[in-house]
């Protein structure tokens, strides 16, 4: 049984021999504490920022489909193809300044290739 479940109960039974007012200044000065902790702060400063990098992976791999779409008329299941997945996101920044310039969609496969090795 987790932490989080004990405390949920230990609050039901509480429930039934203490005022609901009283139980409610406990919890709250129990979830200030936990808002004061290091570790939490840590902790949650660390999702934030995975967070933010995964949602700019996903836009940046999203916005590098959409030119290669736009300027090479390449479908969905093309793409997909390429591993473009696979990539970091540094890597997918730099292959979308290569869709925008490519001639063809050999030059941009190729530079591709070169990203995964």
């Amino acid at each position: 049984m987790g932490q989080s479940d004990t405390g949920s109960k230990q609050t039901i039974f509480a429930s039934y021999v203490m005022d609901t007012d009283v139980i409610k200044r406990i919890v709250r000065w129990e979830m200030n504490i936990l808002k004061e902790s290091p570790i939490l702060q840590e902790a949650l400063s660390e999702r934030y920022e995975t967070g933010q990098r995964e949602g700019k992976y996903e836009e940046s791999l999203a916005w590098l489909q959409r030119i290669l779409a736009v300027r090479f008329q390449l479908e969905e299941v093309e793409f997909e193809k390429r591993g473009l997945a696979e990539l970091t996101l540094e890597q997918l920044e730099s292959l979308g300044d290569v869709a925008l310039t490519a001639v063809t969609l050999a030059e941009f496969d190729e530079a591709v290739n070169q990203a995964k090795e």
